[in-house]
């Protein structure tokens, strides 16, 4: 089923609202927060009867059921299928209970989650409103319910939780903390419980302070509906049916633009609320004391250092310093180097080549790392080729001999480097000395090239050892070092670090691609031709900012703006094209410019039709804004905490998120079989396999403590990688 770009724009406004994430792993009940208790005991309520029968051991169904399209959604069907019967036992009980009160049937609960599925349209919409949980306080309908949750199934898993496949994953057994067993769709609710209070807090603040939504807001949720339309029309699906497919059964159109509605406020009131946010410049220096990490850029030289000790050895004995052969193409290899290393060598230096190279594309250090791994994956997997025809005793001998090679290359290297470095007192002395080992066409390459320079970098995504060495507070101009990673031994020549004083920039633009099957002269007179029509459109419709945004929505190749008007905010300088950012940045530049400019490199053949609204502020004093502001608002929410609650409701629950009732029973009665044949087994002394399993599980318990400690030296993630988008930017 395709999902439609404003359901994509949708599930991605929600899910920076709510940080939603489904809990695919183990989970417990909260310990603190009034309303995680009484989530626990909601759901519970639903779930007692069959989810102490569902023990463990849930992985013979689950590997049945694996789908590729999801790869977390596959390793939770590894244990697919367990508990799903048990919100049908309580349904049961509370019909029960409800005819012996005197209550109608029709106020009962579903008997089981299969009758959910197979109810008339009427009775759906009926049920669909019958409150599934009271959330600070507030009714909220099982359609509402599903609706969100059915929003956080498609941003984490790419599914719907309402059909076959969503269904079976919702009756996977999720191990607890007390040792039971319950289904993930409790776990879900569970989860959604937690964020919920704070979404409607937020929603309920927007109505309070009288929040509007944008124009492009409202557009978004007039082009939601209208895309589903054109969807549900292309599969021949009526329309009322297709939406219950995708958020719930008996959600009607109505319920589901009011929640629409309703999450968009309360996502613009937590702009709007963040954005008004002021602080004085001893905050801003203070914030920047603590992201200054993160947010310098760096400018450096950088050079892989790979010696064949071979080869080294008979340069020193011809004293000739660059008579190593070239390679087939001419060009030369380094020491040692076959005619793969070669290649491989090139591409890494043409991908850190490039002199206007963007901070995000300027990381030298970490491609060569990377291709410094790929080299040895392609030697293993030859070495491993030719060893196919060896005998074990061969294979030893050949897997010890390379490692030496390896071990003796990287020596060799090492040595190499720090003879290098002990000679290097300026950036001159660097470029002269690593074209030592060069010869006289890769000298003339890295004369006319200068690819060892790396301007305006983060440290992010650098290897760590690099990273630390760079960020030291006592790195200074001229500084030297040899860099041991994974084997790669790099030199590093260190020239700046400064503050990212640049000012980001605001735009819309237009993106027009050209047509690659084509001429490039035919494809570009095309283009041309488009350009001009949307340039008239926008002289006619009254040269402002809305109607550029109308005519981008409309015509825009780029994805990643089309749905927001073509805009792009808070762009970080070299987050963009060179020619993009040189219009943007012109100093020259007035709000409501407008111009199309054409690029032609690797990445973009085409037209961008750009829109100016405004120069912002450094770059780095838009980073700390961002980061007080969440910190401001975020201590408000906990100040607040107390108007908060999530309670569920056990009759309107019974339509949330129905699962695979079938799939339940078949997994219970494997657990039964698996529980009696444990019980004939006598008790003796572990066996040898026994044993192996709880040293391996020992072992892996380790291996998990200690990829803990690896992850907590990785460093934050750059929020400029917001800005790298589709746009060529």
């Amino acid at each position: 089923m395709k999902k439609s770009r404003s359901l994509l724009s949708f599930t991605l406004a929600l899910a920076l609202l709510l940080g939603l994430a489904l809990p695919l792993t183990a989970c417990s009940p909260s310990e603190g927060g009034k309303s995680s208790s009484k989530t626990v005991s909601g759901t519970a309520e639903l779930a007692e009867t069959k989810t102490d029968k569902a023990a463990s051991g849930d992985a013979e169904k689950s590997s049945e059921n694996k789908d590729d399209s999801a790869t977390v959604a596959g390793e939770e069907k590894a244990e697919t299928a367990d508990q799903g019967g048990e919100t049908s036992n309580k349904a049961e009980a509370d019909a029960e209970k409800s005819k012996a009160d005197g209550q109608t049937a029709e106020s009962t609960p579903a008997e089981t989650f299969a009758s959910v599925l197979t109810e008339a349209p009427e009775e759906a919409q009926k049920h669909a409103a019958l409150t599934a949980a009271k959330v600070n306080g507030k009714e909220m309908s099982a359609a509402e319910m599903n609706f969100y949750l059915a929003a956080s199934f498609r941003n984490n898993l790419q599914m719907s939780p309402f059909d076959a496949q969503g269904r079976k994953l919702l009756a996977t057994a999720m191990p607890q903390k007390d040792g039971s067993m319950r289904p993930l769709r409790d776990a879900v609710i569970q989860s959604f419980a937690e964020q919920a209070p704070q979404m409607r807090f937020l929603v309920d603040q927007a109505k309070e302070k009288g929040t509007e939504l944008s124009d492009e807001m409202k557009k978004s949720i007039d082009d939601f509906f209208s895309s589903l339309r054109e969807d549900a029309a292309a599969q021949k699906a009526d329309f009322n049916e297709y939406i219950a497919s995708l958020f719930g059964p008996g959600i009607t159109e109505e319920q589901l633009r009011s929640v629409f509605t309703d999450t968009y406020l309360a996502v613009k009131f937590q702009e709007d609320t963040r954005n008004a946010y002021e602080f004085s410049d001893e905050d801003y220096e203070k914030g920047y004391e603590k992201l200054k990490d993160q947010l310098d850029l760096f400018t450096l030289r950088a050079y892989t250092v790979n010696v064949d000790p071979k080869a080294d050895k008979a340069e020193k004995e011809s004293s000739t310093a660059s008579e190593a052969k070239p390679g087939e193409d001419g060009s030369q290899a380094q020491p040692g180097e076959t005619a793969n290393d070669k290649k491989q060598a090139e591409s890494q230096k043409d991908d850190a080549a490039s002199e206007k190279m963007a901070p995000s594309e300027a990381n030298a250090p970490e491609k060569s790392e990377e291709l410094s791994q790929s080299e040895s994956t392609s030697s293993e997997s030859s070495a491993s080729e030719a060893a196919t025809t060896l005998s074990e005793e061969e294979k030893k001998a050949a897997a010890e001999k390379a490692a030496k090679e390896a071990e003796a290359r990287h020596d060799a290297s090492l040595k190499a480097a720090n003879e290098i470095k002990d000679k290097i007192k300026s950036e001159d002395d660097f470029k002269s000395e690593i074209l030592k080992l060069a010869d006289e066409k890769e000298k003339k390459s890295l004369e006319e090239h200068d690819r060892t320079l790396i301007k305006n970098v983060s440290v992010e995504g650098l290897p760590s050892a690099l990273r630390s060495w760079l960020l030291d507070p006592s790195r200074k101009e001229g500084d030297v070092q040899v860099v041991d990673v994974n084997q790669q031994v790099m030199l590093v020549y260190f020239i700046k670090r400064e503050r990212p004083e640049k000012p980001d920039f605001t735009t819309r633009h237009i993106l027009l691609m050209l047509d690659q099957s084509k001429d490039f002269e035919e494809a570009k007179a095309e283009a041309q031709k488009k350009v001009d029509k949307i340039l008239k459109e926008y002289k006619e419709n009254g040269e402002s900012e809305d109607a550029f945004a109308e005519l981008a929505a409309k015509y825009s190749e780029d994805p990643g703006s089309k749905d927001k008007g073509g805009l792009y905010e808070n762009v970080r300088p070299g987050s963009f094209i060179p020619e993009y950012e040189a219009w943007s940045l012109d100093p020259a530049r007035k709000e409501g410019d407008v111009e199309a400019i054409f690029t032609d490199n690797q990445a973009y053949k085409g037209f961008h039709i750009i829109y100016f609204k405004k120069i912002g502020r450094p770059v780095w004093k838009t980073a700390v804004q961002q980061a007080l502001a969440s910190e401001k608002f975020n201590a408000w929410i906990k100040d607040n905490k107390d108007k908060m609650s999530f309670e569920t409701v056990a009759e309107g629950l019974a339509y949330v998120l129905p699962y695979d009732e079938a799939a339940m029973a078949e997994s219970l009665k494997k657990i039964e079989e698996a529980k009696k044949t444990d019980e004939t087994t006598p008790a003796e002394t572990p066996s040898e396999e026994e044993t192996s399993a709880k040293e391996a599980s020992s072992e892996e318990h380790s291996s998990k403590e200690n990829a803990d400690e690896k992850t907590t030296d990785e460093e934050p993630t750059d929020e400029e990688s917001s800005n790298e988008t589709t746009s060529g930017k």
